[in-house]
């Protein structure tokens, strides 16, 4: 009773896409795409030019002015360090330095006259280049006191307050130079081995709106076990939008054999699976395909189609599987 009940109603699609009209459809020849198949690789966007600064010396923090987004000059001061006791450091190496000075004038001229001996005379050449040496350390001490800008940019983070006790490698501030940023690629160790220095390589940031162009500066010599990537950086031109933090993805070229693809507007889904339409002897045959990457506007078909087909480009909504169909005439 069952097999008889499939096979009525098996006969009456048939006669019901027999006397329904046909249907007239745009179709397109499915042809290699010579377009370089790629993978993507997932990457950060950070600035070429990025700086944490730190104390080199202890002491309480009078003013600190480095909100994040300010935009800073290189040189610029961003904030001081308490210097009262290596002033008065500086102080006492001057006059250290002053009385070696005048100790080398008499001792110079006692030893042109003979009165003392070169040994005493060696000994006050030291005393005074020990002293200008003292005299250097502090004046370079002082000038740690100052904490500013290494280069143009903008202060990203501030790590401390004004009162703060800053010691020697406690950071202070980070900048980072916005102008110049690169994107930080986790690409497939398979994969580096075709890559060189300098390849362009083709980027795309979301959150930026962002397709554009890279190049590749540098590949990192070992790849991570963990992950079985390689970090490659790639630079970026300057792009509205882009700032560092941002996610971003590299497509890497993977193979030079061209691939099939297909309008965005020929798939659709029902359910899990992709479907396009392909006109085979003035009927509509529903195929199942394999999909791969969407890109300006267009679909990679990993499997379901052969060179050739020719499949309906924007399905018609009473179009079915087995209806009568032709190509449009363009």
């Amino acid at each position: 009773m069952l097999s008889s009940g499939c096979d009525k109603a098996a006969e009456k699609t048939e006669k019901d896409a027999s006397s329904a009209p046909e249907i007239s459809v745009q179709v397109l020849l499915v042809q290699p795409d010579p377009s370089t198949s790629a993978e993507d690789a997932p990457g950060t966007v950070r600035p070429v030019e990025t700086a944490i600064l730190s104390s080199k010396i202890s002491g309480t923090i009078l003013d600190i002015n480095a909100d994040p987004g300010k935009i800073v000059k290189a040189g610029d001061l961003l904030g001081r360090i308490d210097d009262r006791e290596i002033r008065a450091r500086l102080e006492n190496a001057r006059a250290g330095l002053d009385q070696a000075q005048r100790d080398f004038v008499r001792f110079e001229k006692l030893h042109k006259d003979r009165v003392i001996t070169t040994q005493e005379f060696e000994v006050a050449q030291t005393r005074l280049r020990t002293a200008l040496a003292a005299e250097e350390e502090a004046k370079t001490l002082l000038a740690y006191c100052n904490i500013v800008a290494p280069f143009d940019g903008v202060v990203t983070q501030r790590m401390v307050q004004r009162g703060d006790l800053a010691v020697p490698g406690k950071a202070l501030v980070e900048i980072e130079n916005p102008g110049s940023l690169r994107l930080e690629a986790q690409v497939p160790e398979s994969l580096v081995a075709s890559l060189q220095i300098g390849a362009p390589i083709p980027v795309t940031v979301n959150a930026a709106n962002s397709s554009t162009e890279g190049k590749i500066a540098e590949i990192a010599p070992a790849s991570d076990p963990a992950s079985r990537t390689t970090t490659v950086k790639i630079d970026l031109p300057p792009t509205k939008g882009l700032r560092s933090g941002q996610f971003g993805r590299a497509r890497i070229p993977t193979s030079s054999a061209p691939v099939l693809r297909v309008p965005a507007s020929a798939v659709f889904s029902k359910g899990q699976l992709d479907f396009v339409f392909v006109i085979d002897q003035g009927k509509a045959i529903q195929r199942i395909v394999r999909t791969g990457r969407r890109e300006d506007g267009k679909i990679e078909i990993l499997s379901g189609l052969d060179t050739g087909d020719a499949v309906v480009t924007s399905p018609n909504p009473a179009l079915f599987d087995g209806a009568k169909a032709k190509a449009a005439q363009p």
